[in-house]
């Protein structure tokens, strides 16, 4: 059997293929989780209508009035905790 050029070409595209799918199975597999975890939280405060405000200023009916209230997003990043940390 004689091998050509085109033979041992595609024989080397297959094989580097194969490594490459088992390269990305694996790090699919063994990905680290994020080292970080986020809380959000929205807070309201009133506010007067000329005021100037930080959040976004919305306004909001509370019975039969409307009122001017501050929209702001908290926004807390902490490194996560690991379980395995206290064992």
């Amino acid at each position: 059997m004689e091998l050509t050029i085109q033979l041992v070409l595609a024989i080397w595209g297959a094989t580097v293929a194969t490594v490459l799918v088992f390269v990305k199975i694996y790090e699919l597999i063994g990905r680290k989780k994020s080292e970080l975890e986020s809380d959000t939280e929205i807070i309201y405060q009133l506010v007067k209508d000329e005021e100037k405000t930080y959040g976004v200023k919305i306004q909001l009916e509370q019975g039969s009035y409307l009122t001017w209230q501050e929209a702001l997003v908290k926004l807390i990043i902490r490194p996560r905790q690991s379980s395995y940390a206290n064992s």
